[in-house]
């Protein structure tokens, strides 16, 4: 234990005293957690020496600290001999791998924390952690918010979200962090550019209101009675030190602070209530070795997936060693990318491959390239017509491939096995919460470069080994995103004539200016000196420190006087490159604020505005990460289809491999009834990524309405894992579609009240095909009745918890056609398969309100289910039906529940008779339906009903339907008295109505025959 330096107002110790608290703090660079006490009038500070804390969460006597690969609960122990009242004693440690947990809170369910690694909120449970929610959007959480004992709020992207009520409660937020629930009052701090705000949000308003500015980042936010305790950083370029402040929440008013003159960071802060001065047992450990990531990034798959190395090639001979040299460097290129493959967590999703660029060689170079790949398909060749340089020969290798992540290496030098494993695992790692607001970061706040160290062929000093790690290209891995916004390597005659290869320089000089780094401790690679490269030119120079070289830079090379000049104007370009690239910059912030907005826009289903933001993002940057593929996601959800469509290609187009763009762009096709091309992008999309859900469900959408019903039904298996039902979770097993004999087989119905009627038809065929002794249906109440009559049903159950001794094998009725093999010439459909319970109330059909006793007898429905989600585009409104009621000879009845106060009335005013008060059970809807000569109405469980009663049945579908209609015909295999109206164009409810309005008219006056 020692005491840190520090300075704070006189009043700091006797405040704590007064409160009756303590604190603890947490410095993750300082590697060290530090017990802020009071003992009488004298502050006392002391750390224990811990590996990079974190997070820090406290309750009672139980106190937690994350590391970056740890979490460690220590709880109350007899303190020893002294001054101490309180004893935190290590207890217990969890292993989180590579996790980054930077917020923490205990909660009733136990210990609570966010993960901004993988942008997640998790639990900790006995067995590890465990992830309970994410976000819809690849947001970054930087902060978790308790309230009542459980997870509350979030804070991401700008905003507070409440996960009570699944919407922002404030969006207008600079940087937000630490969301607080204290004295019935949400707070947050926001992070300004040199200082920090303690900002009050009304939850029920949104409206934001800073109570105090404080200099520093904020690091941490706790409560006792009024103030505000406040954890604050030093900023990058600023020079207040880091502390803590104490603000009165009711004045916004400064009462005390503490702050450290040689602490660089505050990590975490916490309140100990009712402890006077604790004290901490831990006994640090040493970090363990780096470990593969085995959580899955939540979405959906590392940002960078795909890599390639670029190697240019020039004349092998000129080293006097003929092939070998070449033959060593392309050995250690494939052994680094099988060590990647072995141990990459997800490599079988990743692609790798190897760029060979030939600068005109005038040697056998070209020859022996093509004979050492031959087989070989990862590699790729390309040779220039002219000689362009080594600049060039990198920059054509980038633009000869679409890898996300750029490895580049020399012919004459070496991978050691590790290097493509740990560029990948570092480049898809994000960066810290706060990072200089001056740099570059890509999207997700994910590194855009990554270096590694290099090993010297030769002894060179030790201060030069570093700073040429920094500058070589063979250490260097860059997102293709990074690459393209400096403009790759430079290619200006200069360069290319300069004996130092300064193009290295260069690239390094604006790199470094604006992209955030990762940084690898590790010697990856190995750099040789050969007679004739930059290298071999300098050696002696390096053998002194640097600065130290008793020689001129250009006094040892030819034509000194020339090679100056080549240096000046190097430096001419680079700032002038520079100075380009600020401006680009500039644009870049602009862009990304437009983003946001965009963003913002399309939270709150404002799907124009989101396209006008998106749009002038683009404007002022067309190569805006993602910003093709939020455009295409704006476009899509207003279903301007065309415009979607030509977004989505352009987002494919930048990023070849992202596999939500492919996705989207087979639902746009989708939407079109483009089936063929739908299919073809949403396998692109699982080419990919093979386990997206999403894509699996909707390839088997587009193969069963197409007819492909062997190939469909396997990918409409995925619609659990695709999120479209709910998961059942039970211990015995899955009916494969085999004999069971005498086992008791339970299947359940999912998804709406049409789907159940659509397939419980197989309850017949499957006790046949299962052999089983007793079939159990679970189905919804307002079925109960109706499924009763159905034969081959032993026990109908409620939706719920089952007991695991009712059954021996279970299945869902929409698994059925994928159980049995279901074609098109094999769907069981007896006509009719359901019939009209006995014993049901509704009773004889009331008068007609406005047709003719003894007339046509229609029953309607306009409008299905809220909670499908196709449901606008299935549906229509009541007044789209109103040219038909104008029909002689129709009396017309309403089969629609529930039913407006305005439908209602709209009802009296078309003379339409209500039958929905009466209509509580689907027993009684098919005892008014078998009153009835005809069924219309849009795709709804009651023309499911009507269907599966054998009563002539109009449907009408929307412009692409469900899948179960098929394409281009009038009838259904599924039901023989059904017939089908199609849209001509999309949302055009009026031309189809008035289709109908036809062939009504005509069966009419043929009196309904």
């Amino acid at each position: 234990m020692s005491t840190l330096a520090s300075l704070h107002t006189l009043n700091f110790p006797g405040l704590l005293h007064q409160l009756g608290i303590s604190l603890v703090l947490s410095s993750s660079p300082d590697q060290s957690v530090i017990l802020v006490r009071s003992d009488g009038q004298v502050l006392n500070t002391h750390f224990c020496a811990f590996d990079q804390p974190l997070a820090l969460a406290a309750a009672g006597a139980r106190l937690a600290v994350s590391t970056p690969r740890q979490i460690h609960e220590f709880s109350q122990s007899p303190p020893p001999p002294g001054p101490n009242d309180f004893q935190y004693t290590l207890r217990q440690t969890w292993d989180t791998r590579d996790t980054v947990i930077r917020e923490m809170a205990y909660g009733r369910d136990g210990l609570w924390f966010v993960d901004s690694q993988f942008s997640y909120l998790g639990t900790l449970k006995e067995q590890g952690l465990e992830p309970w929610w994410r976000p819809a959007e690849p947001w970054t959480i930087t902060g978790l918010g308790m309230r009542s004992g459980v997870p509350r709020y979030i804070t991401a992207e700008g905003m507070v979200w409440d996960l009570a009520a699944s919407q922002s409660v404030c969006s207008s937020l600079a940087a937000p962090c630490t969301p607080r629930w204290h004295n019935q009052q949400l707070w947050v701090l926001e992070a300004g550019a040199d200082c920090c705000y303690l900002t009050k949000v009304e939850d029920t308003s949104g409206q934001a209101n800073r109570v105090a500015r404080l200099p520093g980042l904020p690091r941490g936010l706790d409560f006792w009675g009024p103030f505000a305790l406040i954890g604050l950083s030093r900023p990058p370029a600023g020079h207040s030190p880091s502390g803590v402040w104490v603000v009165d929440t009711q004045t916004g008013q400064e009462v005390a602070f503490l702050q450290f003159k040689v602490l660089g960071e505050i990590s975490s802060l916490v309140v100990l209530p009712g402890v006077l001065y604790p004290d901490l047992s831990y006994q640090s450990q040493p970090s363990p070795p780096p470990l593969p990531v085995t959580l899955s990034p939540p979405s959906p798959r590392p940002p960078v997936s795909s890599l390639a190395v670029i190697v240019p090639v020039y004349n092998i001979c000129r080293r006097g060693e003929n092939e070998a040299v070449l033959v060593r460097t392309l050995e250690s290129i494939e052994a680094s990318l099988r060590y990647f493959e072995q141990h990459y967590p997800g490599a079988e999703h990743c692609s790798a491959e190897v760029v060979l660029v030939d600068d005109t060689t005038t040697d056998k170079a070209w020859a022996t390239l093509q004979r050492l790949t031959r087989g070989k398909p990862w590699y790729r060749l390309v040779r220039h017509a002219t000689n362009r340089g080594q600049s060039a020969a990198r920059n054509t290798g980038v633009r000869s491939c679409q890898a996300q992540a750029l490895f580049f290496c020399d012919d004459d030098d070496r991978y050691f096995p590790t290097h493509t494993y740990y560029g990948m695992l570092a480049l898809n790692q994000p960066l810290p919460e706060h990072f200089p607001s001056s740099r570059l970061v890509m999207g997700g706040g994910y590194p855009g470069v990554v270096r590694s160290r290099a090993r010297f062929s030769v002894p060179i000093h030790p201060e030069w080994v570093k700073m040429l790690s920094r500058i070589l290209p063979i250490t260097l891995v860059i997102r293709r995103e990074a690459y393209e916004f400096i403009g790759g390597f430079p290619e200006q005659e200069a360069f290319r004539k300069s004996f130092y290869g300064q193009e290295d320089w260069a690239l390094s000089e604006w790199i470094g200016h604006f992209c955030v780094p990762g940084i690898l401790e590790e010697e990856t690679v190995e750099h040789f000196a050969y007679p004739g490269n930059a290298f071999h030119h300098q050696i002696e120079k390096f053998q002194y420190p640097p600065g130290r070289y008793p020689y001129g830079d250009y006094d040892r090379l030819p034509d000194p006087e020339q090679q100056q000049e080549y240096t000046r104007q190097i430096g001419q370009i680079v700032r002038d490159h520079l100075q380009v690239l600020e401006g680009k910059y500039r644009q870049r912030r602009v862009s990304e604020h437009l983003h946001y907005l965009g963003s913002q826009a399309m939270a709150q289903g404002n799907y124009p505005l989101a396209v006008s933001f998106y749009q002038q993002c683009l404007q002022l940057a067309p190569d805006y990460p993602l910003g093709h593929y939020h455009l295409g996601m704006a476009h899509m959800k207003g279903e301007n289809w065309l415009s979607a469509q030509a977004a989505f290609e352009q987002a494919i187009a930048v990023h070849p491999t992202h596999p939500e763009a492919h996705h989207n762009l087979g639902w746009v096709h989708h939407a079109q009834k483009d089936l063929k091309s739908a299919a073809l992008h949403y396998r692109q999309a699982l080419a990919l990524s093979p386990d997206l859900a999403s894509s699996h469900l909707n390839l088997g959408l587009a193969l069963l309405v197409q007819g492909d019903w062997p190939a469909g039904w396997g990918e409409y298996e995925w619609r659990t894992r695709a999120g479209r039902v709910p998961p059942v979770h039970s211990l015995q097993p899955r009916w494969d579609g085999g004999k069971q004999p005498g086992k008791t087989l339970l299947l359940y119905t999912e998804q709406g009240f049409g789907d159940a009627i659509q397939f419980v038809r197989y309850v017949p065929l499957v006790r046949e095909v299962s052999d089983c002794g007793a079939l159990v249906l679970v189905c919804q109440p307002e079925l109960r009745d109706l499924f009763a009559l159905v034969p081959g049903v032993d026990h109908l159950l409620p939706p719920g918890e089952v007991p695991s001794n009712t059954f021996d094998l279970l299945a869902s009725l929409l698994s059925l056609p994928h159980l049995v093999g279901t074609t098109l010439a094999t769907i069981p459909s007896p006509n009719p398969y359901l019939r009209v319970p006995e014993g049901q109330t509704f009773g004889a059909l009331p008068p007609p309100l406005g047709g003719t006793l003894g007339g046509l007898r229609l029953g309607l429905v306009w409008a299905g289910s809220p909670e499908n989600p196709e449901n606008l585009r299935r549906s229509c409104r009541l007044t789209d039906f109103s040219p038909l009621f104008r029909q002689p000879g129709v009396s017309f009845y309403s089969l629609q529940k529930p039913v407006t106060p305005r439908e209602q009335e709209l009802l009296k005013q078309f003379q339409v008779q209500d039958l929905s008060a009466r209509l509580t059970t689907f027993a009684e809807t098919a005892a008014a339906i078998a009153q009835l000569d005809l069924v219309l109405g849009v795709d709804t469980a009651v023309v499911h009903l009507a269907g599966a009663l054998g009563k002539p049945t109009w449907t009408l579908l929307s412009y692409a339907p469900d899948w179960r209609w098929f394409l281009d015909r009038d009838d259904s295999p599924w039901y023989p008295t059904m017939r089908l109206f199609r849209q001509s164009r999309p949302g055009d409810w009026g031309e189809l109505v008035g289709r109908v309005g036809q062939a009504l008219s005509r069966l009419s006056r043929q009196g309904g025959e």
